[in-house]
């Protein structure tokens, strides 16, 4: 009697698992979604773009924009608790060219400036370097930020150490 019950177990087991996939598309998942978890895919250039990773043409390398760049946000009042969709800036160490990470552009854009202190340029795009970032587009301010220096903070709470 045991090794019916056994047996019956394992019966059902195997058919409520044998197509997880038919399931998926029953409950109107895409299987592609299912297969999305984070570093696992790959873009043309190998950057695992669900992690955060762009290609940067300036650094020839996969980057993480938010980590590597220069934060850029609209310039509008922001309210606690509202999502910022900011840009990002990675400029040439030593050069003059900058690279703009924007939302909704599946590629980045290459700036360049003529000297330093001029702003970089890209068709309608301005990077305006002085007194912190400036991004128009046009004569319309789109995004601006200041590179900020984030340290490692060490020590204890106590206030006495």
């Amino acid at each position: 009697m045991k090794k019916l019950v056994f047996l019956f177990a394992i019966l059902i087991s195997a058919v409520s698992c044998r197509d997880l996939g038919g399931a998926a598309d029953n409950a109107g998942i895409q299987k592609d979604s299912l297969a999305k978890v984070a570093g696992v895919d790959k873009d043309e250039n190998g950057c695992f773009s669900s992690a955060g990773y762009r290609w940067s043409v300036l650094k020839k390398t996969c980057i993480r924009p938010f980590e590597d760049g220069i934060r850029l946000n609209p310039p509008t009042e922001i309210k606690a608790g509202d999502p910022v969709i900011s840009a990002f800036a990675v400029l040439e160490e030593d050069g003059n060219k900058a690279e703009l990470f924007l939302p909704n552009y599946k590629s980045s854009v290459i700036m360049e400036r003529k000297s330093e202190g001029s702003p970089y340029v890209k068709d309608e795009w301005q990077l305006l370097t002085d007194k912190g970032f400036t991004l128009k587009k046009g004569d319309s301010i789109m995004y601006a930020g200041a590179m900020v220096n984030e340290e490692v903070i060490t020590g204890s709470d106590n206030p006495e150490d």
